[in-house]
């Protein structure tokens, strides 16, 4: 199938579904302004007049359960979290108010858990993001100023160090020190690296170390801005860089995280220069059990197209590899009521359609796909009969052997893979 190119599927895009969306909270008009990361495609705002005017919005974060978007804003005895539909900008309520007087930075983790930063006396306050329950302090006395998540530990900032607690019992279980400056703003790059912004020398950078010991293991984005104040991780493995260029322009920079190469802005011109915090949207599980009809072998990779059903345009591809018989589960940021269409090497195209993509996924999407295709176009017919007559008994040894005529797999071409072709005669695949 052709493909369409993703400028293309952008611009097509008719419904709920979005490529990885960049929220950044936008401290001058109290609202948030949303980027498509990968274009830098301006997108909107949402939150205005809902987020206190009086109040200094601090940090966001996007729940993994849920997809909301959750956002801290220092108000004095009126700070608060509060709640948005990231996509519709839709208010979806407020939590924690009353429990602290400065909030930061928010982590929340797979379970639900919210991680709130409490800047005016440096710990970090527990809360449930489905009831907006208390549910306790971690790290008091510290001097705590920004936290994120790396699986079940909390990595944090203070004045000179990065501290790592075990997010379930509080439990301090490591010390990162000795930088020589001050770790102004945190991040995970992978599970086994994290990295910190400082001042530098001249110019402040993104810092990586080794998340066990603590080594160093390089800089980038060094001497391009003159101040940064959060920074991002894409799951293709792209970093966001939030800050100001040294000329004083607020901007986005996208670098590659693992070779500090530099792909380009985004967010040129846009009021976002007294931002404190920014959030990505991160990818959500597919998952369902696949059955590869008439088939003995060894595996094979699976392809996925996610479809708009309104336009017919692909947004994403998925090479789903080693794929047999039994459960698959594949990663999209693509998200709504989308058609997922299935094929391997010599099966037809199956569509799945109106699957709902939520915040968290997909569950339960079962597909079985039709063999018999030995020459992979949208039909069984007459030239896949000649491929397979053309490879008839020959192994993989044999110089007329043709493994797409192999339809069940077993390494010979036969009675068995003749009778596939047969009964499946005239059957057609699912466009587009």
């Amino acid at each position: 199938m052709k493909k369409i190119a993703l400028a293309v599927a952008l611009a097509s895009m008719s419904f709920a579904a979005q490529a990885t969306m960049d929220w950044v909270l936008d401290n001058t008009n109290n609202q948030v302004i949303r980027f498509v990361a990968e274009t830098g495609e301006y997108r909107g705002t949402f939150g205005r007049g809902v987020i206190d005017a009086a109040g200094f919005p601090r940090g966001i974060c996007q729940s993994p359960v849920d997809g909301r978007v959750f956002i801290s804003i220092q108000n004095g005895a009126s700070s608060s979290v509060k709640i948005f539909d990231p996509y519709t900008g839709a208010y979806g309520g407020v939590y924690a108010s009353g429990f602290m007087a400065a909030p930061g930075s928010i982590a929340i983790a797979t379970d639900g858990k919210m991680y709130v930063t409490d800047l005016s006396t440096q710990r970090i306050l527990i809360f449930d993001t489905a009831t907006g329950a208390y549910g306790g302090v971690i790290g008091a006395g510290f001097g705590i100023n920004k936290a994120v998540l790396n699986g079940n530990t909390l990595v944090c900032t203070t004045a000179t160090q990065i501290l790592k607690f075990d997010r379930l019992t509080g439990a301090l279980t490591g010390i990162l020190s000795g930088f020589g400056q001050s770790p102004s703003a945190v991040g995970v790059i992978s599970p086994t690296q994290y990295a910190f912004t400082g001042p530098g020398s001249p110019q402040p950078g993104i810092l990586r170390f080794e998340a066990t010991a603590g080594t160093y293991q390089g800089s980038l984005a060094t001497n391009w801005f003159a101040t940064i104040t959060d920074f991002e991780t894409m799951a293709n493995g792209d970093m966001l860089v939030l800050a100001n260029s040294l000329n004083s322009i607020p901007l986005i920079a996208r670098f590659v995280a693992s070779t500090g190469q530099y792909k380009g802005l985004l967010g040129v011109g846009f009021p976002i220069g007294s931002s404190q915090d920014m959030a990505i949207e991160q990818p959500c599980s597919v998952s369902g059990n696949l059955i590869f009809q008439d088939y003995v072998g060894a595996n094979r990779n699976l392809f996925v197209d996610v479809v708009d059903p309104v336009s017919g345009v692909t947004l994403d591809s998925v090479t789903i590899p080693n794929s047999n018989t039994g459960p698959f589960t594949f990663k999209t940021v693509y998200r709504g009521t989308l058609d997922l269409y299935f094929n391997g090497s010599h099966w037809l195209r199956k569509k799945v359609g109106s699957v709902v993509i939520g915040a968290s996924g997909a569950t339960g999407v079962n597909v079985s796909l039709v063999n018999g295709n030995c020459v992979y176009d949208s039909v069984i017919d007459l030239s896949d009969y000649t491929a397979l007559i053309t490879a008839f008994n020959a192994d993989p040894l044999a110089g007329n052997w043709n493994p797409e005529a192999d339809v069940n797999g077993d390494n010979i071409v036969d009675l068995t893979d003749y009778t596939v072709v047969v009964v499946n005669f005239n059957a057609l695949g699912d466009g587009p």
